[in-house]
């Protein structure tokens, strides 16, 4: 073969090395940082007292890696597109296990994500959007998942296990999905503040203080098919409701309180664990009768759950 036949070759392989590069080693002891890369894949490494970040990247894949004790985030994503995170072991990050910020099209999907108290497992914040966080189990985190400023964000099959304060918490975060998750041994299952088109459908909630806390500014939202069972305190918490609010077939086991609204306004009673469907455009149109000393009972763990909020 001629001498610049072999150059040529040479020189197609080298581009197409280029095309998918691909980070992959045993195991480092510090911090990993991708900045203004293309088309990159990170699999198969050990990350020890370090972090895994990603700045300004597009068709970036991070897989099949463990991160462990990262004195910041496990795995940070910040003003970078097309991201997959798959089948990744992250555990005792000092803040979020994962953290999407200014970013969009990013999925998250079939990770462990334990044991980062300080911080939650998953946040997406600052204006990130088209995330979807699908099969995960997090355990032990701070709090479970926490959407902030974002937009069409979907949470699908996932298991969200003792988290210190909540399971999910939406704040001024539009147009999401909540479908078919488990949370289970949380203060409050899922909270809702400032937010629109919202829905919360086919997941459970177990044993927890609170399943759902529904607070200021909710523009819609779907309450729907869900099972809410062993609340210590209440099945639904309601501090405003929202201004169209499509609530059905939701059903409630063993909870102190299956629903209650902190200024004596609730839902139609259950029937048979059922909650008859309803659609609500405005707070004033349900009443509710229960005696003072019922009320009274009931406010106890409201100004409780109240109190420790402020403290946070």
């Amino acid at each position: 073969m001629h001498l610049r036949g072999v150059l040529f070759i040479l020189f197609i392989v080298i581009l197409l090395l280029n095309l998918t590069s691909h980070v992959s080693s045993y195991e480092i002891n510090h911090s990993l940082m991708i900045i203004n890369k293309k088309n990159l894949v990170i699999s198969g490494i050990s990350v020890i007292n370090g972090n895994i970040t990603i700045i300004n990247s597009s068709n970036i894949i991070i897989k099949d890696d463990n991160i462990y004790n990262s004195s910041y985030f496990g795995i940070f994503v910040y003003d970078s597109k097309n991201v997959t995170i798959e089948n990744n072991h992250i555990d005792q990050s000092y803040y979020d296990g994962i953290s999407i910020r200014k970013s969009e099209n990013v999925t998250i999907e079939n990770n462990i994500i334990a044991n980062n108290s300080n911080g939650n497992g998953i946040s997406v914040w600052d204006n990130s959007n088209y995330i979807i966080i699908a099969s995960n189990i997090l355990s032990n985190n701070g709090y479970g998942i926490f959407i902030l400023m974002s937009s069409n964000v979907t949470m699908l099959n996932n298991s969200i296990i003792k988290t210190y304060y909540y399971a999910i918490y939406l704040y001024q975060a539009n147009f999401i999905k909540i479908v078919n998750n488990t949370i289970l041994l949380s203060d409050i299952g899922l909270e809702v503040d400032y937010g629109s088109f919202i829905q919360f459908e086919f997941n459970v909630i177990k044993n927890d203080l609170v399943g759902v806390y529904l607070g200021d500014g909710i523009g819609s939202l779907n309450l729907i098919d869900n099972i809410i069972q062993n609340s210590r305190y209440f099945g639904v918490l309601i501090k405003y409701y929202p201004n169209v609010f499509n609530y059905n077939k939701n059903k409630f086991i063993n909870n102190t309180a299956n629903i209650f609204y902190e200024f004596n306004n609730t839902l139609p009673e259950q029937t048979n664990g059922l909650v008859p469907p309803i659609t609500i455009t405005s707070k004033s149109n349900i009443s509710f009768n229960y005696s003072y000393l019922t009320i009274l009972l009931l406010t106890i763990p409201v100004i409780y759950i109240l109190l420790r909020r402020r403290r946070k």
